[in-house]
């Protein structure tokens, strides 16, 4: 899985414009590399119950 984060960490850096990568790390929590954001995101995510089977929701931010 590193690896794959890593290859499209670098097609950010190069300015690729159809990097979109989210993958299960366990639990509910996701990691995410998007085209345009220079950053890796880590988060975590849920299913709410009127939602479709599959549909995941991020949890809200809590910054200290």
């Amino acid at each position: 899985m590193i690896s794959d984060i890593n290859e499209n960490v670098d097609a950010v850096r190069r300015g690729d414009q159809s990097v979109a990568l989210r993958d299960h790390i366990g639990g509910n929590v996701y990691v995410t590399v998007t085209s345009g954001y220079s950053c890796v995101d880590i988060g975590r995510f849920y299913q709410p119950f009127d939602a479709k089977e599959g549909k995941i929701k991020p949890t809200k931010r809590v910054w200290p």
